[in-house]
């Protein structure tokens, strides 16, 4: 078998290549429970899944290796780290918030294994985990977020001449895009500094490299209106055929079909009786575009339930109807295999975008990662939020 590296396989190979660890880590476990200790553990990997049960989801949308997964535990392997004995990790590396509780029977024996993901200091979200033992097996954690850090600001004037460098450098418009955006600089607090980086990597990075083209084109160029009316949209028009029509680039075939448009009247009309049934106007979906969508995925992805107030209320309504409007619809896509010429847009869109939905909504509804009570006796996990973050779960769910 090959090993490949730690860095790219986390712990799957370890239960494989390192047992000695495994056998190690028992023993620790052991002689905790039998001096009546607290055993909390800390590594660079997560031992559960953090992804709230969504891996697979992504990994057809986005394709293999996407998203960090090859450093997602398997399920094999949290059940043999859960066998030692040890109940509760701290892992890192991912620069995720989140919490993950898998439960396993071992030889006629219950074992759980709490995985309290940490945050970094130095990415959306920055934050931090406060744990509290108490002596009857129980355990506070609480995350800090950090808003304010001094002098975070401090470089922002030898960044103004970077940014000035790079804008005069591009000499096209595809050089002048790729531009970081000198917005990030007026950031008030350090949090706020964060979040602009997250969105220019999404901007810069995360969708160009890990999008399909379909939802590239998608981000670019809709908001969302648009992406209520193309979740309403029936047409034999191909994804080349409406890139093209879009200003793209692109040789097709043949030039989009004079019936797209009264399709598209059509679409729109159902639109917005859709919206109006759920208490909205489309003049309200068309108060975002489908790049902060993208954004708000990342933030999800990386801060968990954190990552709602950070998220327009308006926002998350129309999220909330489009989740719904493509919640039945049968995803059959594989990775980044679009097809510019084949497959009707209208299709491509409602399955790539119903998946889009679910993935973002197991990642806002998994177990809780603000404060919460993990109960080591009874095997079971408290949330202890009574507003902010947490209690706005609902909102998605």
């Amino acid at each position: 078998m090959t090993f490949g590296s730690a860095s790219s396989n986390g712990y799957n190979k370890m239960v494989t290549h390192k047992k000695k660890i495994i056998e190690w880590m028992s023993d620790v476990a052991k002689r905790a429970e039998e001096n009546n200790k607290a055993l909390i553990s800390f590594s660079h990997f997560p031992m559960t899944d953090f992804y709230e049960g969504a891996s697979e989801e992504l990994e057809d949308l986005f394709g293999e290796g996407s998203n960090q997964l090859a450093r997602l535990p398997e399920d094999e392997t949290s059940k043999t780290l859960a066998g030692t004995g040890v109940a509760v990790h701290v892992g890192g590396h991912m620069h995720f918030n989140d919490t993950g509780m898998k439960s396993y029977e071992i030889d006629g024996v219950q074992h759980t294994l709490f995985n309290i993901q940490a945050p970094s200091l130095g990415a959306y979200i920055p934050a931090y985990k406060i744990l509290d033992i108490a002596p009857d097996r129980t355990i506070e954690v609480e995350t800090v977020i950090i808003d304010e850090v001094p002098r975070f600001d401090e470089l922002f004037e030898h960044y103004e001449e970077e940014h000035a460098y790079l804008t005069e450098s591009a000499t096209t418009p595809e050089e002048e895009d790729a531009v970081w955006n000198e917005d990030v600089l007026t950031s008030q607090n350090y949090k706020e500094f964060t979040d602009w980086h997250l969105r220019e990597l999404t901007r810069l990075n995360f969708v160009p490299k890990e999008w399909p083209l379909s939802m590239q084109l998608v981000v670019k160029s809709m908001r969302g209106d648009d992406m209520l009316i193309m979740s309403q949209l029936e047409t034999d028009t191909t994804l080349c055929e409406l890139a093209q029509y879009l200003g793209y680039p692109l040789v097709c075939d043949s030039v989009v079909r004079s019936s797209f448009e009264e399709d598209w009247e059509i679409a729109r009309r159902k639109a917005q009786e859709v919206a109006v049934k759920a208490g909205m106007t489309l003049d309200d979906f068309d108060s975002w575009t489908a790049e902060e969508l993208a954004v708000d995925f990342f933030r999800l992805r990386n801060a968990d339930g954190l990552a709602l107030m950070d998220i327009d209320e308006v926002r998350l309504d129309s999220y909330v109807v489009l989740s719904s409007e493509l919640a039945n619809i049968e995803a059959d896509i594989t990775g980044d295999n679009d097809s510019l010429y084949d497959i009707k847009v209208s299709e491509l869109f409602k399955e790539r975008f119903s998946a889009l939905f679910n993935i973002m909504q197991k990642f806002s509804t998994g177990e809780p990662s603000d404060r919460f009570l993990i109960d080591l006796e009874a095997q079971e996990l408290y949330d202890l939020s009574s507003d902010g973050a947490e209690a706005t779960r609902e909102q998605y769910q």
